[in-house]
């Protein structure tokens, strides 16, 4: 373990800063240390899901461009996708390992009674079509992301937090601001290989910056909520049920 406990406040940047690389090294031997690989298939599992619609509706678009239809990556958009996520693990990460604390396992009645509050409210706001519902929890792995979904709905993460709210909303604020405009820039180039044209990427980023934004404030919370569902939920106790 690199931090201890006794780690000054002030240097709480370095730890998550120093956190972060690690988690973005694959080689790195301590990796998994501080990245659970279960943890990691979930946060890929997610990513990948939130795309299924540019999967569908891509080819349509690219054929009324005169573009062959399946021929796109979406790799950069799932990986601009979960690098945000993993910052939200990291500063999660960061915060337990400053304080020397987790939150403590929540009981599974109250676990379901989140994720069924969740998936109600959700069905009320999507429809039927809404990403996660019910009959997704009755996998015990996409439980884990409906589970982490619903703590990010409605902030109900922040009650967990080891910080005050307002510190680690500071902390929040700052390593998002410097994420955001990065991640612009990525889904930029990315739109632009979709849809073989960088002024049709520029505009699309330009119409839709301020959705594009609270999406990428979303995987960062996700992230978040994955580490925190750690200690909330530990591994193996959804399969005891």
């Amino acid at each position: 373990m690199f931090y201890s406990p006794s780690s000054k406040k002030e240097k709480f940047i370095d730890v998550f800063n120093s956190i972060y690389s690690l988690l973005r090294d694959r080689s790195a031997p301590e990796r998994q240390k501080f990245f659970s690989s279960l943890s990691e298939q979930i946060l890929w599992q997610r990513s990948c899901k939130l795309y299924e619609n540019y999967v569908k509706n891509v080819p349509l678009l690219r054929t009324k461009l005169g573009l062959n239809p399946y021929n796109f990556d979406l790799n950069p958009l799932y990986q601009s996708s979960a690098s945000t996520a993993i910052l939200g693990y990291s500063l999660r990460t960061a915060e337990e390992l400053h304080t020397g604390k987790i939150s403590k396992m929540l009981d599974l009645v109250e676990i379901d009674q989140i994720i069924t509050k969740y998936t109600n409210e959700g069905k009320r706001e999507h429809g039927d079509g809404s990403l996660w519902g019910k009959q997704d929890v009755e996998d015990p792995y996409t439980k884990r992301i409906v589970f982490c979904e619903a703590l990010r709905m409605g902030n109900l993460y922040e009650k967990f937090s080891l910080f005050d709210k307002e510190e680690i909303q500071s902390w929040k604020d700052v390593i998002l601001k410097d994420n955001i405009d990065t991640n612009l820039k990525l889904r930029e180039e990315a739109l632009s290989k979709i849809y073989g044209s960088l002024p049709m990427a520029k505009k699309m980023i330009s119409d839709k910056q301020e959705q594009f934004a609270v999406d990428i404030e979303q995987d960062f919370i996700f992230g978040y909520c994955l580490r925190l569902n750690e200690s909330l939920m530990p591994f193996g106790t959804e399969l005891s049920q």
